[in-house]
């Protein structure tokens, strides 16, 4: 029993560590105390802990990374969620996100006016970066509004 504890003790301090250089998802942090060799019990145990705690807290961290896609990388609602999903959230904690807060078709059109208007390529571009084709009709709508 006190080697289960043990084990359980170290991989919540190699949690910490982990936490503290980076947020992570509860996938991710499961994955990289598993590759430091912890056991599924004292991961389980670490994991329930951080939970309740509070400092494993995947919504927060959600809506942190919403809106560093959205307004550092420039990506459209598509590209989101599959960047969400890749990186190990939950698909309801994902489906339950606020996109509605952000005008994408505006971000789209800041895109097509520093790009200097829209061309087959960046039609591409922005399909990949997960616009639909309506936001980027839009978008173009919008800088040919303002010129």
């Amino acid at each position: 029993m006190s080697s289960d504890k043990s084990e359980f003790e170290r991989a919540l301090k190699s949690a910490y560590r982990i936490l503290a250089y980076a947020d992570n998802t509860e996938a991710m942090l499961k994955r990289k105390l598993a590759q430091r060799g912890y056991g599924g019990e004292a991961i389980d145990k670490a994991i329930a802990r951080l939970r309740a705690e509070g400092i494993l807290d995947e919504r927060r961290m959600l809506e942190s990374r919403v809106e560093y896609l959205v307004l550092t990388k420039k990506y459209g609602k598509r590209r989101v969620i599959a960047e969400l999903l890749h990186m190990g959230f939950p698909r309801e904690l994902v489906a339950g996100a606020d996109f509605g807060r952000f005008d994408f078709a505006e971000i789209c059109a800041r895109l097509i006016e520093r790009a200097g208007g829209l061309d087959e390529k960046l039609f591409a571009s922005l399909l990949r970066r997960g616009y639909t084709p309506a936001e980027i009709r839009k978008a173009v709508d919008l800088v040919k509004a303002e010129e």
